[in-house]
């Protein structure tokens, strides 16, 4: 196990390394290189001097990098304009009917198009998913003091049948004060990356958010969407927390909830955040969302850092949960470390090399899985992102085939 981590680690450090070796002595002609694979992948989609802005950037007259360092990964002020209910409290960009009820110049609508023209996984076929999905958000501040999200999805692996992919609505009382409700993924109030891959750079989901480890539900996936209630705020500058009480994984109505969970997360320095997190949960049967009765746990220690171009995060996880059966309360730990460079032009990201090895266990620590996530993404423009992706199983348990996944995606947001 060590030692495929140890490989991963390795091929991280060649892979950054090599390009920022490359790139500055001969940026251009990778960039030229690069232009010729995506455009024509894109050429059907858009214009290559299109410059489409989403909803928010629309409404306050500014570009998509004043809150993201690299679309869609939030820096520090578009984590500041997300805690305040998606407002900039210093500036206005709607027009006041009464001083609690708001109508916005423009309509908060954004959509976004996700292609898939190329995905071979060494298990299966090739595909070709011209439409891989659509989303369709509105988003912003509805009232004074209360803002929401509304995202509707379609998938083609689902048939693109149309389904609420996100849901929320906040009470933004103060900066240390905010209450929301929700039907999305665990933690969705929480302005990082770490626990959450809505805003992940690659195409393939992160395995430490997307494991059960004591059996087969969704009760405590992370990603799976679940109804919650949180508080959320910062009583200081430095220190942002969360506490939230939540059903289990895609029960749409909440049944018999009894999910609990507290984050601290502390800016060590302005780009320097470290956090923990726990959390506890049970999942009944009679309420239809699990086979047996079992309860699950989840201890967690996070941190995130920008140095200059650089941004790293990681986090690591202990699990304690029922197995499938409850007849045995497995332990398992998970940990993953990302690490990304932004090459950037006019300010703003242009090519992004992205690692992230993942390392998690299953029954009872006796599996275990080590996996490797290799991203090269190339910002045609602010909201119109290509890349190339590689992931592959580094190691699995005895009797499981390895498998690995190369991936063209465009991600264009308007």
């Amino acid at each position: 196990m060590m030692r495929a981590a140890y490989k991963g680690v390795r091929v991280a450090i060649i892979i950054l390394l090599g390009l920022n070796k490359s790139i500055p002595g001969g940026g251009v002609m990778i960039e030229k290189k690069l232009l010729l694979i995506m455009v024509g992948l894109v050429f059907t989609m858009v214009a290559t001097t299109a410059e489409a802005i989403p909803a928010f950037a629309r409404k306050y007259n500014t570009s998509c990098s004043s809150c993201h360092s690299a679309m869609p990964q939030l820096n520090s002020r578009g984590r500041s304009f997300k805690e305040a209910g998606y407002a900039f409290p210093e500036l206005k960009g709607e027009i006041s009917i009464s001083d609690f009820l708001h109508f916005d110049k423009y309509f908060p609508i954004s959509a976004v198009l996700v292609s898939r023209p190329y995905e071979k996984a060494d298990s299966g076929d090739d595909e070709m998913r011209a439409i891989h999905e659509i989303e369709v958000l509105v988003a912003g501040r509805f009232y004074k003091n209360v803002s929401g999200l509304f995202e509707l999805e379609a998938e083609g692996e689902d048939g693109f049948h149309v389904e609420m992919g996100n849901a929320k609505a906040s009470y933004n009382h103060s900066k240390a004060l905010n209450a929301q409700i929700a039907y999305s993924s665990l933690l969705t109030e929480d302005p990082y990356d770490t626990y959450s891959d809505h805003r992940r750079l690659g195409s393939h989901h992160n395995p430490f958010l997307d494991q059960t480890f004591g059996g087969a539900d969704n009760d405590s996936k992370f990603r799976k969407p679940h109804q919650s209630v949180s508080l959320n705020g910062r009583p200081m500058d430095n220190l942002f927390y969360s506490v939230g009480y939540a059903g289990v994984g895609e029960d749409m109505v909440g049944v018999n909830p009894g999910t609990y969970y507290g984050r601290l997360a502390v800016d060590v320095t302005p780009d320097i955040m470290v956090g923990v997190l726990g959390l506890k949960g049970k999942c009944e049967a009679n309420a239809g969302n699990c086979l047996v009765d079992r309860d699950f746990s989840r201890v967690g220690v996070d941190a995130q850092a920008d140095i200059q171009n650089f941004r790293l995060m990681g986090a690591y996880l202990q699990a304690k949960d029922d197995n499938a059966t409850a007849t045995n309360k497995d332990k398992n730990d998970a940990w993953y470390l990302e690490g990304q460079y932004m090459f950037k032009e006019n300010g703003r990201a242009k090519i992004v090399p992205m690692i992230r090895v993942d390392e998690y266990e299953q029954s009872d620590g006796a599996d275990q899985f080590t996996e490797l996530t290799a991203n090269l993404g190339y910002y045609f423009t602010e909201n119109i992102r290509g890349a190339v992706e590689y992931w592959d199983q580094l190691d699995v348990p005895a009797g499981v085939v390895e498998d690995n996944r190369f991936t063209l995606q465009i991600n264009a947001a308007f």
